[in-house]
């Protein structure tokens, strides 16, 4: 069985339709079956019970910001962690969207997840 998660404090899915628009992934956002994680714990819960009961994550929607605290940890902290976990389980990295209205964490994740994957696919 698969799964996909949507990461963000405030937002839904549908919520993120608009912004989405230009994403080859439109057709993710337009349906309703996701797992929505709130915060880094959520996420790694969420993922970590998944794997637990044998389903694959076949698709992430990341946003950035988790909190107005600039302490909490941030959908970048999520990006790191997943990669750390497909690593450590010899699992491949699960396709993405960064959903995020922050330009600076978008890019940070997107940044980041590029490197991860072309440092250890390739």
């Amino acid at each position: 069985m698969k799964y996909k998660v949507f990461l963000d404090d405030v937002l839904n899915p549908s919520d993120v339709l608009d912004r989405m628009s230009d994403s080859q992934y439109l057709h993710e956002y337009e349906t309703a079956d996701w797992v929505v994680a709130r915060s880094y714990e959520d996420f790694v819960n969420i993922v970590a019970k998944n794997y637990l009961e044998k389903k694959t994550l076949e698709f992430v929607s990341f946003g950035h910001d988790l909190s107005e605290d600039a302490t909490d940890k941030t959908g970048l902290d999520c990006a790191a962690w997943l990669s750390a976990f497909t690593v450590e389980l010899n699992q491949v990295f699960p396709t993405f969207e960064i959903h995020s209205s922050n330009p600076n964490g978008r890019n940070r994740i997107d940044n980041y997840i590029n490197t991860f994957c072309n440092g250890y696919y390739n």
